[in-house]
Order: structure tokens, then sequence, then C-alpha cells
């Protein structure tokens, strides 16, 4: 799995989208959302980037000890803002499942995002927004070749129900799953 420029073909595919989209003058076919989620697959473009970047320091620096303080702190400093572009990566997907899933002006063609996205969905909602319903409480986050993990760890009494399977993981999924509806629409 190329992880550099991972969302460059799917950002193509939704540009060739929306021009049949808008030469077929399609009734239910909303261009500002459209342009909403062209930008989204943007920013996941570029947070992939930078979670490729993390990637490259964050992960051999789990496999290896640091050997001084100032190094440990570096290191959890890039541990930390790499969870972050995690969790945006998350927020961006989900905004644009429930864009393309929308109530009144779903994108025509693209509405079985949501189901089909089944890792995005379930980090999103269960592990990062309401972890109380599944009663997933700790804190906990983990890094390896499938990327960020959250909530990785458990306290005892509490669930592995849910679990995330890494970001690289579940973009792939939202990935193929939207490149699939998206050449779909445009046939």
């Amino acid at each position: 799995m190329q992880k550099e420029n991972f969302f460059h073909s799917t950002v193509t595919l939704f540009e060739d989208y929306r021009g049949k989209m808008i030469k077929k003058r399609h009734k239910d076919y909303n261009g500002n959302l459209s342009n909403e989620v062209y930008h989204r697959l943007r920013q996941l473009s570029f947070i992939c980037q930078r979670i490729r970047h993390y990637d490259q320091i964050v992960i051999p620096a789990i496999t290896f000890s640091t050997s001084t303080t100032e190094e440990f702190y570096k290191q959890q400093q890039y541990f930390d803002e790499g969870l972050v572009y995690a969790e945006a990566f998350y927020f961006s997907a989900w905004r644009i499942i429930l864009i393309t899933h929308h109530n009144t002006n779903p994108l025509p063609g693209l509405k079985p995002l949501k189901k089909k996205s089944k890792g995005v969905r379930t980090v999103r909602n269960s592990i990062i927004v309401h972890p109380e319903n599944k009663n997933i409480f700790l804190q906990s986050f983990a890094w390896g070749s499938n990327g960020p993990i959250l909530k990785a760890g458990r306290t005892p009494g509490e669930t592995f129900e849910i679990t995330d399977r890494g970001l690289w993981i579940n973009a792939l999924e939202f990935k193929d799953s939207l490149e699939e509806l998206l050449q779909k629409a445009i046939q």
C-alpha cells in the first residue's frame, strides 16, 4: 500500500465525478456539498502525508530505546502530534461520509459509503466520540506498521469487542470504497 500521496487517485477520481455530474446536470447533485468533499479529500491527502512522516520517526523510536531524556521527550512530542493527525483523519473522513449520506442531498451514487467504511465509522463513533457506549475509557495509544491505533489498551472490565485495526487499514478501506462508488457513478 503506497502511503505517499495516499488519496491522490481519489481526489482525481472525485474531480472526474464532479465533472460528470455537472455535465449531466444531475438533478440531485449539490455543488456546494461536492466542493466540501473535494476539499476534505485534499485534507485527507495532507493528513496521510503527515502521518506517513510520523510513521518514519515514531515507529523506529518505539522499536529502539531512546538514550537521553531529551530524545524521549522529542519522541513523545512526535507521538502526540501523530495522534492529533490520526484523529483529524477520522473527523474529516466522517464528514465526507455524512455528506455522501446526507438526508436531503446525498451525492448521487455515493450514499453506500457509510456502510462500506466500517473502520472509519467504528473508530470515530465508538472509540473517539462515544466510547462510553462501549465502556472504552482508557486513553491508550499504539503505533505500529498499520499506523496509529486509538484506545489500544483496556483496563480489566473494558471489552475488546470494539477495536481500532490501525489507521492505514481503515484509510485503505475508506479509500477503496469511495473509489469503487465513484467509478460506478461515473459510468
